[in-house]
């Protein structure tokens, strides 16, 4: 009488736990919400990089950013225009509108290595346009 008793029981909670759910099942048709404006990224073509502060717009900092660029040939060239192509890709990562306070580092060759160029600037986001 009492397994009988304690196996209702066990039945009666699973069939309310498993009806609470019923509804919910196969609901597809809701979309997540999104914030307003969270789409709106800026490709990394337009994203501006700045050797100085831009004072005529407020924005937030978003985090560091690094690019680099080597040539191991002998006769290569790098050129300054690639490592900021390179700088925009991780800044457009991170959801960036410009990078700002750009650094560039030049590092000859040696026997060790080739040429480079190192890139270190701020990635920020303007809260407003």
């Amino acid at each position: 009488m009492q397994g009988r008793w304690i196996g209702s029981f066990i039945l009666g909670v699973g069939l309310f736990f498993s009806g609470c759910s019923i509804p919910f099942m196969g609901n597809t048709t809701d979309k997540a919400p999104t914030i307003e404006g969270s789409e709106k990224r800026t490709p990394a073509s337009r994203i501006v990089v700045s050797e100085v502060d831009i004072l005529d717009r407020p924005y937030t900092i978003l985090g560091d950013v690094n690019a680099s660029d080597s040539a191991m040939m002998p006769f290569s060239k790098i050129d300054k225009a690639d490592v900021v192509i390179k700088l925009r890709e991780v800044a457009a990562k991170m959801g960036a509108d410009a990078v700002v306070f750009t650094r560039y580092t030049y590092h000859e060759r040696t026997w060790k290595s080739g040429d480079s160029i190192e890139a270190k600037g701020k990635a920020v986001k303007f809260t407003r346009y």
